[in-house]
């Protein structure tokens, strides 16, 4: 009998969507992207662009939700949440911000960047895309060599949620508050208990409100159980995929192993093969020892002793 989970789970399209594209009540939007920019001031007002949409020839994917806005200060969120498919998001990430960026840009005779407005690129990935570094929560801008800023008005935010692993007792911030509710909305079941700091949080607690499956409509419950019935399929898919890349990658592997090993064992006999030449020549040239004597004494056949004393004498 399956679990019976008591949130829809943030990290799904619905569930995301449910929460931070609401646009009748955006503050839980607010909250969260203050949060991930790291901003001291909250997000004073935002709205929806309607003007950029996600292009249709992108690969689908489980989980996913890309949505843009902007706060009354002109920036420009990209918002992405990705389950799958990690090891590609940032190119991905950048296809999105480049094709926002270029919707910015005035056309038609000069080009002109004068009505450029800083993008944030927020992505939400559920596992570790970089393992080589601790940091979840990474800002990227273009830097030179040095680490100097040349440009900020792109701006990449990452959160790796599987690099997050703190208790209850541990959380210190907002973001922390912010992860731990996306991974217990995810988990949760029926008879789980609501971490007191989310209970207690004013806006976590609102989002959890949100989420109760028990509050869905029939037609909201059914919509969602497909989603989450196409996200398995797309994360086995996945681990299908990566498991075949990794047999793929052994079976290279092997074949470059063994074509080393028999370029060294011809090697080898190319060696051994010379000694014996050499040692046959020395023989010989003594004029010591018959053809035959030769012959037995290194354990050839004498057509070879002869073969190699014609060449002597070629």
């Amino acid at each position: 009998m399956a679990v019976q989970k008591r949130f829809v789970t943030i990290l799904s399209d619905f569930g995301f969507r449910r929460i931070f594209e609401n646009r009748t009540n955006p503050d839980a939007l607010k909250k969260f992207i203050q949060i991930l920019i790291n901003s001291p001031e909250p997000i004073e007002e935002i709205s929806f662009d309607r003007t950029v949409k996600t292009p249709k020839y992108i690969e689908e994917r489980g989980g996913v939700l890309d949505f843009y806005c902007m706060d009354k200060k002109g920036r420009d969120f990209i918002v992405e949440m990705q389950r799958t498919n990690l090891t590609t998001f940032i190119h991905r990430s950048k296809f999105y911000t480049y094709l926002h960026l270029n919707e910015m840009i005035e056309k038609g005779g000069e080009i002109k960047f004068n009505r450029l407005r800083q993008i944030y690129a927020i992505s939400i990935l559920d596992g570790v895309a970089f393992p080589d570094s601790d940091e979840f929560h990474q800002f990227i801008c273009l830097r030179n060599q040095h680490g100097k800023l040349i440009d900020d008005q792109i701006i990449h935010v990452m959160l790796e949620l599987g690099k997050w692993n703190k208790t209850e007792q541990e959380i210190v911030s907002e973001l922390d508050i912010f992860i731990l509710l996306m991974k217990f909305t995810d988990t949760a079941t029926v008879d789980t208990p609501v971490p007191e700091i989310l209970a207690k949080t004013e806006w976590s607690a609102w989002v959890l409100s949100q989420l109760e499956q028990d509050d869905l409509t029939r037609a909201e419950r059914l919509y969602y159980r497909k989603q989450l019935a196409k996200m398995s399929l797309d994360k086995e898919r996945e681990e299908d995929l990566i498991e075949a890349k990794q047999k793929l990658a052994e079976a290279e592997q092997v074949i470059v192993e063994t074509k080393q090993e028999a370029n060294e064992a011809k090697q080898e006999a190319n060696e051994a093969k010379q000694k014996l030449i050499t040692t046959v020549i020395r023989l010989l040239r003594k004029g010591v020892f018959t053809e035959e004597e030769i012959a037995e004494f290194i354990g050839i056949d004498i057509k070879q002793v002869q073969e190699i004393k014609e060449q002597m004498e070629f």
